[in-house]
């Protein structure tokens, strides 16, 4: 994920950086809550590339585009999260129902397998695995 390497040292936030990201923050919350997708997208993606750290955003748009049904681009945001945290039980539930939904079913043998490894007991990814079965 290359979108990392903007990160850079810019020296501490002032007050009025803070209080932006705040009320960025704060919209952001208003919008998904009243399910004002549209924005929501707008405004979090703008986000991400002022602050591509926020790494808990990817997850939040990556639900969107999955709530949206759009689910190539859920996928792409998801993997981005993945591969800064590999071990990240919701976004890797998130990717395993969007390839399900897709149909890609390597990828779905692949990420369920990772789900086992976190939650080995889960009865419904246990179900899942007898119904992806090779």
């Amino acid at each position: 994920d290359i979108s990392l390497c903007k990160i850079y040292y810019k020296g501490l936030p002032t007050n009025d950086e803070r209080a932006s990201l705040e009320q960025t923050l704060k919209l952001l919350s208003t919008y998904k809550i009243e399910r004002d997708y549209e924005k929501f997208l707008d405004l979090s993606q703008r986000l991400i590339a002022d602050y591509p750290h926020l790494t808990d955003y990817l997850f939040e748009i990556s639900s969107v585009y999955k709530e949206l049904k759009q689910y190539d681009k859920a996928i792409a945001v998801a993997e981005r999260a993945r591969l800064r945290y590999p071990k990240n039980y919701n976004n890797l539930s998130l990717l395993l129902e969007s390839y399900i939904s897709i149909g890609n079913l390597e990828k779905v043998r692949v990420t369920l397998d990772t789900c086992l490894q976190i939650k080995p007991e889960d009865m419904r990814l246990q179900e899942l695995k007898e119904q992806f079965r090779r």
